[in-house]
Parts: structure tokens; C-alpha cells; sequence
């Protein structure tokens, strides 16, 4: 049989319990969830080669700022790319990614994203790619940065 002081010493441990519980079914889902179209579409096959793009200003510390990261992939039969904004994140900007083959075969994908263009794949069975990557700074700005992978020539012949 319970005395009086076991069953206060249960009421802040019954209270804990319950404010967790709570918290965890009602808040929870809101900190993990990640914005509709962040993670989805996504790449076949394994991850090639990764690409980062930075802007044309420095920040204070003197050193550019990452605007981007581009992710090349290979399944066998197509390469696939896909570039997801490490700046503006959430904002629609302009956007510009292109992969092409060297038979000069390319899939473009241009809009105004929140969190990444693409992807877009082309056939690189016994082809070689490269990639144009552009973005632009929100509310119709100009263009931050624009890269086209490799300098010069193809990359990644399979």
C-alpha cells in the first residue's frame, strides 16, 4: 500500500511522462519534417563525383561564400545531377542546371527553386559529361555564379 508521500513523489514523474509525451507527438513532427520537395527526387545509382559553387563575395573572414553544391551520379547506363542550394535556402531563385553528353545530347532543368534543381539525367554509356550550373541571387537579381564542369572538355567518360 502506497503512503502519502510515495504518491506525491509519483505526481511529478506522472507529469514529466505526460509533458513528454506531448511534446514528442506534437512537436516532434514539426522539427524533423523537412520541406515538401528538399530531399525528394533524388538520383539512381551511386554518387560520382561532388561539386561546389561558390559566390563572387568574399564574406568578413575574407573567404567566399558556398552557394551551392552540385551531386553527379551513375547508374550504369545515365549520368544524373542534381544541385541543391547551401545559400537562400527556402527563398525561390533562379536557377540553372544542364548535363550533357558527349554526343552533345543534354537535358536542361531552369526555374526558380527553394531548395534544388534537377535532377536531370542524360545516356552516358561510352560517353563522356559536363555540367552548367548557374544561380541567381533572389527577387530577380543577377546571375551569383556560373560554372561549367569541366573548365574545358568532358569528365567522367564510362
Amino acid at each position: 500500500m502506497l503512503n502519502s508521500t510515495d504518491k506525491t513523489s509519483r505526481i511529478p514523474r506522472i507529469l514529466l511522462l505526460v509533458t513528454s509525451l506531448v511534446l514528442a507527438t506534437v512537436i516532434f513532427p514539426f522539427a524533423t519534417a523537412t520541406p515538401a520537395g528538399a530531399t525528394s527526387g533524388n538520383c539512381a545509382g551511386t554518387l560520382i563525383d561532388t561539386f561546389t559553387h561558390y559566390g563572387p563575395y568574399p564574406t568578413l573572414s575574407g573567404s567566399s561564400q558556398l552557394i551551392a553544391t552540385s551531386y553527379l551520379y551513375w547508374d550504369g547506363t545515365n549520368n544524373c545531377v542534381k544541385t541543391v542550394k547551401n545559400k537562400w535556402v527556402g527563398t525561390p531563385t533562379y536557377m540553372t542546371l544542364a548535363i550533357t553528353n558527349s554526343n552533345f545530347v543534354s537535358n536542361q532543368d531552369n526555374n526558380y527553386y527553394s531548395y534544388y534543381a534537377g535532377p536531370i539525367s542524360v545516356n552516358g554509356y561510352h560517353l563522356c559529361v559536363a555540367i552548367d550550373v548557374s544561380l541567381h541571387y533572389p527577387n530577380n537579381g543577377g546571375e551569383v555564379f556560373q560554372d561549367h564542369i569541366p573548365v574545358t572538355g568532358w569528365m567522367h567518360c564510362g
